[in-house]
């Protein structure tokens, strides 16, 4: 079984656990459905295509993966604590306690619009290699993609020979450290990993972002954690005792996730300081050779903060129309969208 179709597999795997809280989807099928409609303009892969018009903005391009669903667990989280929060901050009654609680406002704003940038903003998906042919696209099963599979190709990067592996569902070689996600149904660039708490890939255009994303999320667990700390070190009269009780399930609750996002994010900045992706060090692609991206740290956090631009997007308004037009036809006079075949 060659190592695409392993993947292939753990994807699955990841998939099937990610509908064990199929309970809270509709959460992000109402969102979905208030924003950006029923039925979107485009498809490729597992992503959705959306064109809607923004204030100020005109028109843009919004990309939904099949898994953004998974992002309500987060987000109901994030919600019912954060009100938690405020009902332990009106219980105790302490002036002190007002700063820390705006300052998780600010989070819990900032965590939200993370949220959504990410998981509707193009990771930096590849241009499939069936895009430029007669047809492919389609669901590949774990034998066909054994079937299809070609021999790597190799590309020398400041004199190391990286790997160019082929993609039997995208029909090319993937550019280096490019890999396919198989819950998305697209190659993407510089590849770190598939969030399934958030239901969509970490790729090119969002390395900094995520690692921002993370550290807020772990900020936002330690600011109450400490705070409740606090007022059960110096208050712990004032509250009853079944007040005390849910206290001490919230407290418990943003103490577990604190620890839980802390080391993630270290280790998320720690890969951007090193210049190495979640996927690289998993699969130790560096054990035997240097690292043809990486230069001194402080380089590399220097070109991380100033120096990186954010490459565009795949996503265009003539991109979409291609799509539109390749796998999908309008049924004149009904409004209706059916795939082709």
């Amino acid at each position: 079984m060659s190592g695409e179709t392993r993947q292939a597999q753990q994807e699955q795997h990841i998939r099937a656990v990610c509908q064990r809280l199929s309970f809270l989807f509709p959460v992000t099928h109402s969102i979905e459905y208030m924003v950006f409609g029923p039925t979107p303009d485009a498809k490729i892969g597992h992503v959705r295509l959306f064109r809607k018009r923004v204030p100020l903005l005109g028109y843009r391009i919004f990309c939904v993966p099949h898994t953004s669903t998974s992002y309500a667990a987060p987000a109901t989280y994030v919600f019912w604590s954060f009100v938690g929060f405020n009902w332990f901050c009106h219980v105790m009654g302490e002036g002190w306690i007002a700063k820390w609680l705006a300052l998780q406002w600010g989070l819990v704003i900032l965590f939200y619009t993370l949220l959504f940038h990410l998981v509707y903003s193009d990771p930096g998906y590849i241009r499939p290699g069936y895009m430029d042919g007669d047809c492919g696209g389609g669901e590949l099963t774990l034998r066909e993609m054994e079937q299809r599979r070609r021999e790597s190709l190799w590309e020398s990067v400041n004199g190391v020979p990286m790997e160019r592996k082929w993609c039997a569902t995208c029909e090319m070689h993937r550019p280096v450290r490019a890999a396919h996600c198989y819950l998305c149904g697209l190659c993407c660039y510089d590849h770190d990993h598939h969030c399934s708490v958030i239901g969509t890939c970490v790729g090119r255009r969002k390395l900094e972002l995520f690692a921002l994303f993370v550290t807020v999320a772990a900020v936002g667990c330690v600011v109450p954690t400490l705070t409740m700390l606090g007022c059960w070190v110096y208050h712990r009269d004032k509250p009853s005792q079944l007040q005390y009780v849910a206290i001490v399930v919230l407290f418990l609750s943003f103490l577990f996730f604190a620890l839980f996002l802390s080391p993630m994010a270290v280790s998320m900045c720690i890969a951007n300081i090193t210049e190495t992706t979640t996927r690289e060090r998993l699969q130790r692609v560096y054990v035997s050779k240097r690292n043809p991206f990486a230069k001194t740290y402080l380089q590399n956090i220097a070109y991380h903060l100033c120096r990186r631009r954010v490459p565009p997007s795949l996503f265009t308004e003539e991109f979409v129309k291609e799509c539109a037009l390749r796998f999908e036809e309008k049924n004149l006079g009904t409004g209706e969208t059916v795939e082709c075949t």
